[in-house]
């Protein structure tokens, strides 16, 4: 019953977690050190700094991958074959794996921080991913082709994170 307990526990912290990443990455622009808006893929490139605390974020987004499988100039958009860390599976797994190493043998607050570092280590290794192809518009800047993030590609990146904590009915 503890071992439960304190997996409920961690879930709900790691859920607060999450609601704060979320806000962060949802309702802020993400800016580099420099203070640059992301205004296109091709910035995913470079270091997006959140906060220096924010391993689980980093982490994340560190993991995002895609590859250009195609451009159309005339109609302005690239097809992209995008992968994402499997965020809900990452987090079970994580919270099964320290409930069974550590139970009830350490105290709550330090099982949570444990949790918290491996769910970050995790995230950056993972190679259980969500993969889809979508379409993205496109721009010529200084005679190159940048990729311009759009709802598209903001609601793949994420979807995991949302579908970790906010169930359907019919799942």
């Amino acid at each position: 019953m503890k071992k439960v307990m304190a997996g409920i526990g961690i879930v709900v912290i790691i859920l607060l977690i999450i609601v704060a990443v979320l806000y962060i990455f949802i309702f802020n622009k993400p800016r580099f050190e420099s203070g640059k808006y992301i205004e296109h893929i091709s910035d995913f490139n470079e270091p997006i700094v959140y906060d220096e605390s924010d391993a689980i974020t980093n982490s994340y987004i560190s993991s995002v991958n895609y590859t250009v499988e195609s451009i159309d100039e005339g109609n302005l958009v690239a097809t992209l074959t995008i992968s994402v860390p499997d965020y809900k599976t990452v987090l079970s797994n994580t919270i099964s794996h320290c409930i069974d190493e550590y139970g009830d043998s350490i105290e709550y607050e330090e099982l949570f921080e444990i949790v918290k570092e491996k769910f970050a280590s995790e995230l950056s290794t993972t190679d259980v991913f969500i993969t889809d192809t979508i379409t993205v518009p496109i721009e010529k800047d200084n005679g190159k082709w940048k990729l311009l993030v759009d709802s598209d590609f903001s609601n793949f990146i994420s979807e995991p994170i949302y579908s970790a904590f906010y169930f359907r009915g019919d799942e």
